[in-house]
This record gives structure tokens, sequence and C-alpha cells, in this order.
């Protein structure tokens, strides 16, 4: 029985995740996926445009009102406060050493 109820628990909290209830960090990642198959390209930068684009459609950002607000005011920070990009105006470069 508590087997069963782990597994249900670990469930729960994956689709909890997947459809954005889980806060930023789903997002995060769905962000931090495509930054990774950007930088497969060797590119260094991205427009915040283009990863709005990019990640709009997907599970975790379908119930967020405005995309590019979230993106600009939670999601790029929290990344560029890892190291993982630097953002200048409206241009996220990318980490050569994380990416």
């Amino acid at each position: 029985a508590i087997g069963i109820f782990k597994a249900l628990t670990e469930q729960y909290i994956k689709a909890a995740q997947s459809q954005g209830y889980a806060g930023d960090k789903p997002r995060c990642e769905r962000v931090l996926h495509y930054l990774e198959r950007v930088g497969e390209r060797r590119k260094r930068f991205v427009s915040m445009a283009s990863i709005r684009d990019s990640v709009k459609s997907h599970e975790s950002f379908k119930r967020v009102e405005s995309v590019s607000n979230k993106l600009r005011n939670d999601v790029l920070p929290m990344l560029e406060q890892q190291g993982k990009i630097a953002i200048v105006g409206d241009k996220v470069f990318l980490n050569p050493r994380e990416f």
C-alpha cells in the first residue's frame, strides 16, 4: 500500500508540474530545453520573441496571460541568476560554458 501511495504521489507531482501548477520550475526547464537546441546550432544569442514563440504553446505556459511578461519578469531573471544566460535589452545571450 505504501509503494502504491508513493507511486501515485510521484505521478501527481509530475502531472502538476507539466500543467504549470508547480510554479516557475517547469517553465524554466522548458526555456532551458529551447536554449539547448539554440546552443546546439552554435548560436550565442536569441531574441525574447523567439523564446516566447517557442514556448507559448507548451502546457506549462498555457495558463499564463502574458507569456512575454512572465518570461521577462520571472523566468529569464531566474536563469540569469543561475549564470546560464545574460539579458541585454531584448536579446538573451547564452553562456557558452552552459550550452
